[in-house]
């Protein structure tokens, strides 16, 4: 769909009226398209225009009157959605821009009955041209994953149209593929130190701990004994129960779970054949001394794993690549696409055990490259490190702020980690009332996205294991919600964040009975 254009399309829609406790809502509509030829495989009529009237629309009828217009349903049922919740705060006159596929279908405009508020100007940013309406609320779950990025989607793009062929080919556009692709480990290599042969693309962390992990246990003693961190992500603590059963050693940790390099020291000296640490920790934005733990492994000829995933793309990546240093990541967190990511060896024995098949990336991972998602993530990456990172020590006071605002307000709440240096875009709270998933609801609902702590234990029996290893009771640790910001992420969005946290608290309290209602 990347060659097709629609022509600008106008969407107006007046709320009319809803009548509490029905499941539809009164709308006036009037939907004008302009098309030009080849919006047919979009989903879209042939026809250069299409007219739209109703007074009463639900699900129902929806599927019947816009039947064989997949795109526009999916538009007009996203507001649909919106609009169905009684009391959703939307504002008087809710103006986004909405885009899907390759043309602008223009705007929504809400009229004034039924409506709380009008949302802060500054809530919408110019829409991209494959945003969506929910991509309009305040975002605090970049930990978990993050909108991709501008120019990851251009490279992407790019990438797909020109440079498609398989880099293994003997053509020569394959060559060209194949140019492409050594560019881009070089330009890791560049950002982040190390051989460009040292970096292995993959699809991500999980990939890649099983592999590091694995190669490991085929080319240690039988019996060795590896010294692994209880705060580790969840496919980093899976791996290394796969492959060394029965055979792992807890790091001690002080509070927020940092590990200092004594205790390394101290496993090395006891025997550990190899080391796993991360560089910051998914729920608690916890650092660790990756540094001086990379050290240390060298000098006793220790291997050591790092998983660099919540590091890279907010904090300076330099210096990672260039210690003796096993690493694995992935891009979704820093504005790359999902299923990219990579391993890099360490370069006193850069190899890896790899399964059978074709002899790609120097032999060290068979399968056909995806270039278009490496393209994508070292987008992703160069703009991170030569731009963002550059912001941190403003959106770390933002942070900050947030965090003393609550703890000044709310009696009784909790910041993990907060004596130790975290990432500046993580605060993980423990609320003093009410349950996660009523936070998580109530604040859904008013258009703000956060979480529980890491994506992948979500649905899991049981309080975060990463809170557990630091001692928390497990009904403390059934109160934790984790915010996680980005670099979209504003001063006011913080600001507006704190306030409805606030009576959020105000209204979880009232209705359990810890204050009385106000007549």
């Amino acid at each position: 769909m990347a060659d097709e254009k629609l022509g600008t399309s106008a969407v107006r829609t007046r709320r009319a009226g809803h009548r509490k406790h029905t499941p539809h809502v009164r709308l006036g509509i009037e939907l004008r398209l302009d098309l030009v030829a080849g919006t047919t495989g979009a989903g879209l009529p042939a026809s250069p225009s299409l007219g739209v009237r109703a007074t009463t629309l639900n699900h129902e009828a929806f599927d019947d009157t816009m039947e064989g217009c997949a795109i526009i349903k999916a538009l007009l049922g996203e507001l649909l959605e919106i609009l169905d919740v009684p009391g959703r705060d939307v504002g008087p006159k809710f103006e986004g821009k909405i885009a899907l596929g390759g043309g602008d279908y223009g705007q929504f405009f809400g009229g004034a009955h039924g409506w709380k508020k009008r949302p802060s100007p500054s809530r919408f940013p110019p829409a991209s041209p494959h945003s969506s309406l929910f991509h309009l609320m305040p975002y605090f779950d970049h930990n978990a994953t993050t909108p991709l990025a501008d120019c990851a989607r251009e490279a992407w793009l790019r990438i797909q149209t020109d440079n498609w062929h398989n880099p293994s080919s003997p053509t020569r556009a394959a060559a060209r593929a194949r140019i492409r692709l050594e560019s881009y480990h070089e330009a890791v290599a560049i950002m982040l130190g190390g051989e460009p042969s040292h970096y292995i693309f993959n699809s991500g962390a999980t990939e890649g701990a099983h592999a590091v992990l694995a190669h490991w246990a085929q080319k240690l003693p039988a019996q060795a004994r590896i010294a692994v961190s209880a705060t580790e992500h969840a496919c980093v603590l899976a791996a290394a129960g796969h492959y060394f059963p029965n055979r792992i050693d807890w790091l001690p940790h002080e509070g927020g779970g940092f590990v200092p390099p004594a205790a390394i020291s101290n496993a090395i000296a006891a025997g550990a054949a190899g080391i796993v640490v991360m560089a910051a920790n998914n729920e608690t934005g916890v650092l660790q001394p990756w540094p001086e733990i990379a050290a240390a492994c060298q000098r006793a000829s220790v291997p050591y794993l790092c998983d660099a995933t919540q590091w890279l793309g907010k904090l300076p990546g330099a210096g990672l690549g260039s210690n003796n240093t096993w690493i694995i990541a992935s891009g979704h967190k820093f504005g790359a696409p999902k299923g990219v990511g990579f391993i890099k060896l360490p370069k006193s024995l850069p190899e890896l055990q790899k399964p059978g098949g074709g002899l790609q990336q120097n032999g060290h991972r068979a399968g056909t490259e995806d270039l278009a998602s490496i393209a994508a993530f070292t987008a992703a990456l160069v703009e991170a490190e030569q731009k963002h990172v550059l912001w941190e020590s403003q959106r770390l006071a933002w942070r900050d702020h947030f965090e003393k605002a609550l703890l000044s307000s709310i009696p009784g709440l909790q910041v993990i980690g907060q004596q130790w240096e975290r990432l500046w875009n993580t605060s993980l709270l423990i609320v003093p009332c009410g349950t996660q998933s009523q936070w998580v609801t109530k604040l859904d609902k008013a258009d703000f996205q956060i979480s529980t702590g890491a994506a992948c234990t979500a649905g899991k029996e049981g309080p975060s294991h990463v809170l557990a290893a630091l001692g928390l009771p497990a009904e403390l640790a059934r109160q934790a919600l984790r915010i996680s910001s980005g670099w979209q992420t504003t001063e006011q969005d913080w600001q507006e964040l704190q306030a409805i946290f606030q009576k959020t608290n105000h209204s979880i309290m009232t209705s359990i009975g810890f204050i009385e209602h106000k007549t």
